[in-house]
């Protein structure tokens, strides 16, 4: 019997974090499927990583093959005789392994800055995948030739729509998700919250903002609305909360959910009224939202670069305000974000609160919208736009 056909995955997987859960899902379907075998040629942390038995006998013989390979290229980076797909960020900037086999890239990026450095980087790549229709349409426009479109997947094993809205307990509770930064708009939350909070004493600000790799919130105060703050490190959560009562906020008003597994997720979700997510660019589908959609929650989503893939009709509360942003950091590459318009947050938050029947009518069409994103479907999507056999 032949050899299953190896590919390497070069960044690292994990139950915690976005890029971290596709590369679990991505390897967990391909071995399912019978499409090779995955191994990860990136350094494992098993302390992030939770696995049921299923995934775990699945993907043990993969991690196992990892391991050699991820001690081998730690540091400079290796040059490995297997095709290689890239995870790929910012200025295209990725870990510096190689292939002899071809190499690829899931190409998720919201600063627009094409450097030279990053034009060499693309250059050196076989396949390009970019993971939502307004990444492709600007890497197209950059002269960068893309392979396919393909968004993330959901698992719907653990995200299912629910049968009815939360159970009326006299709190009307609003989910914020994302590492604490500028992009994500967290400012914007506290801002539009403070104001439908003076409004409704029983809304209450539950958030995950926790970042795993840590790197400051940058300039989230510079649209006006915060105070800098904190760096939402893992453990350091409750500074952030004491953030959030320096600006303003009640500290009866707000729950820290800290950080958790994305197993854990679905049962944060059950009990939110409405996740809010004004973010200033996604370069993919913003992940969380898309689960969030898919758990049947009512969704508040900026209406702008990725988010523009999972705005359908009467599928969520879309904030069609948005104008440019003010923020320029070192090196440019915000010229595509946009700003969505407190007034608006706060009358799409008041009209999810009054009127709860049609929040949850938006959440039932948010979880049909993603019902065709599966992870089954989306890795075969992947691998066929690399030409995997």
């Amino acid at each position: 019997m032949a050899e299953p056909r190896v590919l390497g995955l070069n960044w690292q997987p994990s139950s915690v974090h976005g890029w971290g859960l596709i590369a679990l899902n991505l390897a967990y379907h391909m071995v399912k499927s019978g499409r090779g075998l995955p191994s990860f040629v990136a350094p494992i942390d098993d302390k992030l990583i939770a696995l049921d038995d299923d995934w775990r006998r699945l993907l043990s013989p993969a991690l196992e093959t990892s391991r050699e390979l991820a001690g081998a290229g730690e540091g400079a980076g290796i040059t490995v005789d297997i095709p290689l797909l890239k995870a790929v960020g910012q200025d295209f900037a990725h870990l510096p392994d190689r292939s002899t086999e071809g190499t690829h890239a899931l190409v998720v990026l919201e600063l627009t800055a094409m450097t030279a450095e990053a034009r060499g980087r693309a250059a050196g790549l076989d396949k390009v995948v970019a993971c939502s229709t307004w990444l492709a349409e600007w890497l197209a426009s950059e002269g960068v030739p893309v392979a396919a479109m393909v968004h993330h997947g959901v698992d719907h094993d653990l995200f299912r729509p629910r049968a009815a809205p939360p159970t009326d307990d006299g709190v009307f509770r609003i989910f914020s998700g994302g590492k604490l930064e500028y992009r994500k708009g967290q400012d914007l939350v506290v801002a539009a919250f403070k104001r439908f909070h003076a409004r409704h004493a029983d809304a209450r600000l539950c958030f995950a903002w926790t970042n795993l790799f840590g790197g400051g919130p940058g300039d989230l105060a510079a649209a006006g609305h915060v105070s800098a703050p904190p760096v939402a490190y893992a453990g350091q959560e409750d500074a952030v909360t004491r953030w959030l009562v320096e600006n303003g906020v009640a500290a009866d008003a707000v729950e820290n959910l800290g950080l958790f597994g994305n197993a854990a997720l679905p049962g944060v979700l059950q009990h939110m009224d409405v996740a809010l997510f004004p973010n200033r660019a996604e370069g993919s589908t913003n992940m969380v939202a898309m689960e969030c959609m898919a758990a049947g929650v009512p969704v508040v989503l900026s209406a702008n670069t990725g988010h523009l893939d999972l705005i359908e009709d009467a599928n969520c509360f879309a904030l069609g305000r948005q104008s440019p942003v003010s923020w320029r950091p070192h090196g440019g590459g915000t010229e595509h974000w946009l700003e969505s318009d407190v007034d608006e947050i706060v009358e799409v938050l008041e009209a999810a609160y009054q009127d709860r029947a049609d929040a949850h009518a938006r959440g039932r069409q948010a979880a049909a919208t993603m019902a065709p994103l599966t992870w089954a479907g989306q890795t075969a999507a992947y691998l066929d736009a690399i030409g995997w056999p």
